[in-house]
């Protein structure tokens, strides 16, 4: 295996032999890249920077009012600046729409710019809005536009979204308070309908039944003995209109007395077995058998002649009305009888008190859930009505501060020019690339010739196939060729050396930036003539 060094000069060798071939390949390959790159299609890049300013009036009612959190704008930036309806508008804006033929290229040329559009965000303040175009007059107004409408527009947004949320809560407090009414009034008339109060359980309603039977069956016992009262009276008027006024004799006066003495202890005696002496029945009682007992008697002689008198008085008739026993008895009569009447009023409301507890009782669970039920409702409709209540005062707040501008908002710091330089390509990158790929094709080129060549350069070639070599000729240099070649060498040469200070003339014009090739291909249309070219 040959030595690569031994290689390496060989082929050095053979591009000094063929250098001319080198040179003049090498640099039409770097000048037909450079001059193409001239012709190369240009996208120019406006951008805008839109600054993210935070309000410190905003830092402060943090927690007090409402608005979109810095994260929530940044991350719907991105997908409401480039949505269909608002790279639409901007095209139209721009008259875009009116150089198209025909909605579907309309609609192709807004999904291209939704796809040319780009949006970077930096810092979480700082976002930055570009366009790459062909037309840098165009990206720059494309880029202004979107901006200035996405801003305005993410303004006039705030502020109708705080007025909606005022309106809104507004129309849900109404609506709300409405409900937390008709709740608080349907509690209150199932209360009332079924006698149900804070204070009265199952507990209650069983002691109420209770005491009620119990004033029941006193109430019942009263009455038998007012009927008995009222029975004996009865009798005893009933026995004093039958009598003579002249038979009745002071034993029986005393006798009629001494039997209303010893009802009356009988009847004392079985209250103070079930009741004490401050019993009010007991007390009334007592007061009459004293009064019975103070009651002075009548004389024998006074009780015998007023009969006679009576007699003497009215003749042969008796009239009951003018004996003060009876008409005693009479007027005790009566007032039993309205007792009696009073006592049976109250029997029937006792009764009807212990029928209606039983009913509540009865229907206590079924009401009690019906109640808990409203209750529910009631307390899910003051909950709602309390916090709207509370998001009122927070929106208001918000709105007031969205009206004056005090919340976060979008400010244009740097707003999109007109391009000069493309974007797409680094010409100058372009330029030294060029520069080797024409070398590495003129070396290409020259090694390809010395593989086809079969001729043998080296007697040593010939001498490792085995080949005697009788003998060697020298080369023998002719003055007059020798002068011809180094001139026409100087002509390459010089003409090489031209061809890469024009190259370097292109390098020193694109790292420069001066633009005079480019307005001069502009100014004469030449780019579209070898566009045209191309295409055909």
């Amino acid at each position: 295996m040959d030595n690569p060094l031994k290689e390496v000069k060989r082929y050095l060798l053979v591009v000094y032999k063929k250098r001319f071939i080198f040179l003049s390949v090498a640099l039409v390959v770097t000048l037909t890249i450079i001059g193409g790159s001239f012709f190369m299609t240009k996208k120019y890049e406006a951008t805008s920077t839109v600054f993210i300013e935070r309000n410190m009036i905003d830092s402060l009612m943090k927690g007090i009012t409402i608005s979109p959190s810095m994260n929530d704008r940044i991350r719907v930036l991105r997908y409401y600046m480039l949505s269909r309806d608002m790279v639409t508008r901007t095209l139209k804006d721009l008259n875009m729409d009116l150089k198209v033929e025909s909605p579907e290229a309309f609609e192709a040329m807004v999904q291209k710019y939704r796809n040319a559009t780009n949006i970077s965000i930096r810092g979480g303040d700082l976002f930055i809005v570009s366009l790459k175009d062909k037309n840098p007059v165009f990206a720059r107004d494309f880029i202004n536009t979107l901006v200035s409408k996405y801003v305005q527009e993410n303004v006039s947004d705030k502020r109708e979204e705080a007025y909606g949320a005022d309106r809104f809560i507004g129309e849900q407090l109404t609506f709300f308070k409405k409900k937390l009414d008709e709740a608080q009034n349907e509690i209150i008339a199932f209360r009332r309908e079924k006698g149900i109060y804070s204070s009265v359980d199952e507990a209650t309603l069983i002691e109420n039944i209770k005491n009620n039977e119990e004033e029941l069956e006193w109430l019942k016992v009263q009455k038998n003995e007012m009927l008995a009262t009222i029975s004996t009276i009865r009798q005893q008027l009933e026995m004093m209109k039958d009598l003579n006024p002249s038979d009745v004799s002071t034993q029986e006066v005393s006798g009629a007395k001494g039997g209303r003495l010893a009802q009356l202890e009988a009847r004392l005696e079985q209250l103070l077995y079930n009741y004490n002496e401050q019993y009010p029945e007991v007390v009334r009682i007592k007061a009459q058998i004293e009064t019975l007992r103070r009651a002075p008697e009548k004389s024998a002689t006074d009780t015998e002649s007023l009969p006679a008198q009576t007699a003497a008085q009215s003749g042969d008739s008796f009239n009951p009305l003018e004996d003060p026993i009876y008409v005693d008895l009479k007027m005790r009569l009566n007032a039993k009888e309205s007792e009696l009447q009073a006592l049976e009023a109250r029997l029937r409301e006792v009764q009807s008190a212990i029928t209606a507890n039983k009913d509540k009782l009865e229907n206590y669970p079924y009401d009690m859930k019906v109640l808990a039920d409203l209750e529910r409702n009631k307390r899910t409709y003051q909950n709602l009505y309390e916090q709207l209540l509370q998001r009122q005062g927070v929106t208001e707040v918000s709105k007031q501060m969205e009206v004056a501008d005090k919340t976060t908002t979008f400010r244009i710091v740097d707003p999109a020019i007109v391009p000069t330089q493309p974007v797409n390509i680094d010409r100058f990158k372009v330029m030294i690339m060029a520069i080797f790929a024409g070398f590495a094709a003129g070396l290409g080129l020259v090694i390809l010739i010395e593989k086809l060549d079969g001729k043998f350069k080296d007697p040593e070639n010939l001498r490792a196939l085995g080949v005697p070599i009788l003998i060697e000729i020298p080369t023998i240099n002719n003055p007059v060729e020798t002068a011809r070649a180094k001139r026409r060498n100087g002509f390459k040469y010089l003409a090489a050396f031209s061809g890469y200070a024009l190259v370097g003339c292109f390098l020193l014009h694109d790292l420069l930036n001066l633009g005079v090739i480019d307005r001069f291909i502009s100014d004469n249309h030449l780019d579209r003539f070898v566009s045209q070219f191309i295409n055909f």
